[in-house]
């Protein structure tokens, strides 16, 4: 478990090892207006694995070291209260072997301490000013972060903060983003930390364009059997003949148990042109039986277990509820991932033509 080693600025003593090396320990300085007597600090490893200290501080002024086997994401905030629900939090690199120094209020704060960190408040006003702009639109707004920092890669190639910076841009430019910086920043210490968000975002992006190839429109879907709610084979081929909705879904999905409400009046409203077959998947045969006794699903339903035959392999499956509407022939004509306006509409102009 790493060591927190506690340097109480503002009070007598220190607490903590005197032996540890230099390179591994950020100094960590902050003068937060708002913040209180109490900082809490939680520190990422690989953006999953947490861990959470509690640090004295006066009038949200605090100094300690901490010891770090890599860089990690620090949150720090201070205690919850009543109002408001959450405290604001602020989210930033650290890095051993460096000191940062944090001043101004919770919400709009200046980075200043080591070279690294210098460079790193470059690169975050470079990111703010792209936010700043008069376009609202969220999409635009992603584009225009993107395209900042790309612009300040290409002049600043040896800013090792940059690569802290990754999920500004957009993955599909991460490959040429990163060849723009100097190997010793592309392939030093800074890669520990982008490594897992790289990876887990690119493996993320190919299941999505495996699930769009095979969730195509016009693709014949291959027949599967899957068993239903008393247990019998259900055979996907014997619904052919009208529209039928595979609707993947599971007890656990709360977006799934959202939509059943409207799905339950499109299926009578349409009853007779269009079958739904709920795809239970990722619960146990317990929890699927009772989730569609608690919720009254009128519609069929089968159970698909992992392994040998799982169906979400067939279709790809990538996000909960997908809905895959497949043809009287037995094609896919859309697939729609998620509880979305776009199903019922995509129903309604189906029926009405």
């Amino acid at each position: 478990m790493r060591k927190l080693l506690v340097l109480l600025a503002l009070m007598a003593g220190t607490v903590g090892s005197q032996a540890a090396d230099k390179n591994a320990v950020l100094r960590l300085k902050g003068n937060l207006e708002g913040l209180g007597n109490t900082v809490i600090l939680t520190m990422m490893e690989n953006q999953r694995q947490g861990k959470t200290d509690t640090l004295k501080a006066k009038n949200g002024a605090f100094d300690c070291k901490l010891e770090l086997k890599q860089p990690v994401t620090l949150y720090i905030r201070g205690e919850r209260g009543a109002t408001p629900r959450r405290s604001p939090s602020i989210r930033i690199i650290g890095m051993p072997g460096e000191t940062l120094q944090l001043k101004g209020t919770m919400t709009d704060y200046t980075v200043s301490g080591s070279q690294f960190y210098k460079q790193y408040a470059e690169v975050q006003a470079v990111i703010k000013g792209a936010s700043n702009g008069p376009d609202t639109d969220r999409g635009a707004m992603q584009g225009a972060r993107s395209k900042a920092i790309i612009d300040f890669a290409k002049t600043h190639p040896g800013y090792e903060p940059l690569a802290a910076f990754l999920e500004n841009v957009n993955p599909h430019q991460w490959d040429d983003f990163l060849a723009m910086l100097n190997p010793e920043v592309r392939d030093g210490r800074m890669k520990a930390y982008y490594k897992p968000t790289y990876d887990a975002i690119k493996a993320q992006m190919e299941r999505q364009q495996r699930a769009a190839k095979l969730q195509a429109p016009g693709i014949e879907v291959a027949d599967f059997t899957l068993p239903d709610i008393n247990g019998n084979p259900l055979k996907l081929s014997s619904l052919r003949g009208k529209y039928v909705v595979l609707d993947f879904w599971g007890s656990w999905c709360g977006w799934c148990i959202k939509g059943f409400p409207e799905m339950k009046k499109y299926y009578e409203k349409y009853k007779g042109k269009l079958e739904i077959l709920g795809i239970d998947c990722n619960d146990t045969p317990e929890k699927w039986k009772k989730a569609v006794a608690d919720h009254q699903l009128p519609w069929l339903h089968v159970y698909n277990k992992k392994g040998e035959g799982d169906v979400t392999q067939q279709f790809g499956i990538t996000g909960y509820p997908t809905k895959i509407i497949i043809d009287p022939q037995g094609r896919i004509a859309r697939s729609i991932i998620g509880e979305s306006p776009a199903f019922y509409t995509y129903l309604d102009e189906l029926f009405a033509q």
